[in-house]
Formats: C-alpha cells, structure tokens, sequence
C-alpha cells in the first residue's frame, strides 16, 4: 500500500481542502473492490477508499467523480443513455 505524504507536503500545504479522484474510470472498472461494479483490471488493493481515508486524515472532503459520457463499458450497454 502506498505511503501517505506527510502532512506537511501535498495538497493541504497548498491551502487546498477538498480533493477529487475517480471511482470509476474510462473503461468502466472501478478503482475499489467488492462494489457492484467489476474493479479495474490490475488493482491491487482497494485505491479509491485508501485515497477517502488519506484526505479525511487531512480534514480534506474528497469527490469521487463517476463519469457516465467517457465511459465505454457504460456507452456500450446504454447507447441512448450516453
């Protein structure tokens, strides 16, 4: 599992307070585990939640952005939904 930065470093040494990061991305595989969505090909432990947990730390709100247009797995199964 990664290595949080310090809390000196990153984002909140910039005065940022919120972050945001994928949950799902272009293919249509999640960046966690054990959701109802199959999980992108190759993760190895659960990033989305690690990412949540790290920010919380912080006192930082962190965004999970789900994008349905750039998604294919999405555009293929919902043609006049995308």
């Amino acid at each position: 599992m990664p290595t949080p930065l310090p809390k000196s470093r990153g984002y909140p040494a910039l005065g940022t307070d919120v972050i945001q990061t994928f949950a799902v991305s272009c293919n249509g595989c999640a960046w966690y585990q054990g959701g109802t969505i199959l999980p992108h090909p190759g993760l190895n432990h659960d990033f989305l939640p690690e990412r949540v947990r790290v920010g919380h730390d912080r006192q930082m709100q962190v965004i999970g952005y789900f994008s349905l247009g750039a998604n294919t797995r999405w555009g293929a199964a919902h043609p006049t939904l995308s």
